[in-house]
């Protein structure tokens, strides 16, 4: 068995400590791959507009960076994804993932139009009306079991786009970044 340093990184120390239980079941030398992922959240926040209400179909924020992987040529894996809507909207929604910067139409508060990011899709989700829940005066939507394999389209990239598209019609409340927080829960190697 490897003999581990004091180290106080507790990331790093939850990697070496299912490494360790890995090596005392599996044994040393093993041909078997012995990859054991981080987990880790990321906050985003897309600005939107208060006027004139968003129609069924429109885009809200535009193309949104997030960096989603915590080092450049890393994957990942989106296990779930928690949505604070300020507003207390409860839109359906449809959150489109790319591998790199899209060149459709993604303007707040018009048509959303993907033309040519067929090859930078990562995957889509769906967060329907009945997912959201009044909290106070705030909804909150939390979808798990995602598993969207992540990936930037470049070696040297650490963030993903996204492009968030209404399927109900709304008007947004609070306006600049406060209206919609989401929060990314990754699975990294």
């Amino acid at each position: 068995m490897a003999n581990y340093p004091n180290i106080t990184d507790s990331k790093a120390e939850a990697t070496i400590i299912l490494d360790y239980i890995y090596q005392a079941l599996i044994g040393s030398g093993s041909a078997v791959v012995k990859t054991i992922g981080i987990t880790d959240k990321v906050t985003t926040s897309p600005t939107n507009s208060t006027s004139p209400a968003y129609s069924i179909g429109d885009n809200i924020g535009g193309a949104i960076t997030a960096a989603l992987l915590r080092s450049a040529g890393t994957t990942g894996v989106l296990e779930d994804l928690l949505i604070y809507d300020g507003g207390n909207n409860k839109p359906a929604l449809t959150i489109m993932l790319f591998s790199g910067a899209p060149a459709g139409t993604y303007t707040d508060n018009s048509p959303m139009v993907i033309a040519g990011d067929q090859a930078k899709m990562l995957g889509k989700i769906n967060i329907e009306t009945t997912d959201w829940e009044t909290i106070g005066s705030v909804a909150v939507a939390h979808l798990k079991s995602i598993n969207i394999c992540v990936k930037a389209e470049t070696a040297l990239a650490t963030d993903i786009y996204y492009a968030i598209m209404t399927r109900t019609a709304f008007t947004g409340t609070g306006g600049g970044s406060s209206e919609f927080t989401l929060r990314w829960g990754m699975l990294q190697d």
